[in-house]
């Protein structure tokens, strides 16, 4: 409670009287020139007491960046190795991405080289688009299993059947300045489509929606930077977990002029006909841009599907309705996509000695 009045009453003299921090920040601005000067002179056991309490509130940021550079020339100077590197980690910690200048001085610049304040990781959220390819790698069919029609099994076309989407988190360790390794759970939605003339009288259209938890593991090369912009390379593995397939399927009658009804349902689960988990490979790159403790990030990849994505048991069950009600058999094949992702990713950083 008395913390609290004391906030309030802190508040209320701002308010009444805003020359109060003018003045500090004009007090702060005074004793940093006046720093310099004893610096200048040797003085340099004055220039802790006029700038530490500035240090903590007072300073504009271009002040405090100076301020910390002659505080830590002081300690060096004054052969205070200890107290220089404490305000040294304090400072690149403060501002991990400073840049150098001429106007720096050499002490100054030789000790801060002393310190390892590369990237360590980065933290960020991305999301996007991918279009799905599929690879039929074996043949199956109500055609091809009773011996009926002209037709064979899996003699159909496989289509995207418009754009999924992506959307997960990112965690990025770097093991060298230019690789490192990515870790991005994610959920991530593929949609595709078959059509099919089983039979010379039938045709049939299918579509799927699966919907996952993929694990992706993959290492990026960073290529060379042209000033803010990065290009790069990745490479790696992912594994998922199918959370849920769904089917909507549609047969339609033709060539004939018995009283046949076409057939079309509502969705169906098909959870059980589909491998619960899955393994892809992937290859991609993409381009980063740089802002302060930051970048964006815009991701293109193709992730090759490995394994096969049916339960080839579910097609001896006698309990596939898209078999018996729309004439669609699964075909054994492997589901590919290519995925633009875009986002944004957080420095971290944490300096230390070399």
């Amino acid at each position: 409670m008395r913390k609290s009045f004391k906030l309030l009453f802190f508040l209320s003299l701002i308010f009444l009287n805003p020359g109060i921090l003018f003045a500090q920040e004009k007090d702060c601005a005074v004793n940093l020139q006046e720093a310099q000067n004893q610096f200048n002179m040797g003085q340099i056991e004055r220039v802790p007491d006029l700038l530490m309490d500035c240090l903590k509130s007072g300073f504009t940021r271009e002040e405090r960046i100076q301020a910390y550079k002659v505080l830590i020339n002081a300690f060096i100077f004054d052969d205070n190795l200890l107290q220089a590197e404490l305000y040294c980690l304090e400072f690149l910690k403060k501002y991990p991405e400073y840049e150098i200048v001429a106007t720096d001085p050499s002490e100054f610049v030789n000790f801060l080289n002393e310190f390892d304040n590369d990237p360590r990781a980065s933290v960020g959220l991305g999301g996007g688009v991918n279009f799905s390819r599929i690879r039929m790698f074996e043949p199956f069919g109500v055609d091809s299993q009773v011996g009926l029609g002209s037709g064979i099994g899996g003699d159909g076309d496989y289509n995207s059947s418009g754009f999924g989407f992506q959307v997960g988190f990112i965690y990025n360790l770097n093991i060298r300045p230019n690789l490192e390794l990515s870790m991005e759970p994610m959920i991530i939605q593929n949609t595709f489509e078959f059509q099919h003339r089983p039979f010379d009288f039938a045709f049939v259209e299918y579509s799927e929606d699966q919907l996952r938890v993929d694990f992706p593991v993959s290492m990026i090369w960073v290529l060379k930077k042209y000033g803010k912009v990065a290009p790069y390379l990745r490479a790696g593995l992912k594994t998922s977990y199918l959370i849920s397939a769904k089917s909507d399927a549609k047969r339609t009658y033709e060539n004939t002029t018995s009283p046949l009804e076409d057939a079309e349902g509502p969705g169906l689960e098909i959870l059980d006909n589909r491998k619960i988990n899955n393994y892809w490979a992937i290859l991609g790159g993409g381009v980063r841009y740089k802002i302060p403790n930051a970048y964006f990030f815009l991701d293109l990849r193709y992730n090759l599907g490995l394994l096969n994505q049916v339960n080839n048991l579910s097609r001896n069950d006698g309990m596939d309705e898209n078999a018996w009600l729309y004439y669609y058999l699964d075909d054994n094949f492997v589901l590919n996509d290519i995925s633009v992702c875009f986002g944004i990713s957080k420095t971290i950083y944490n300096p230390k000695r070399k």
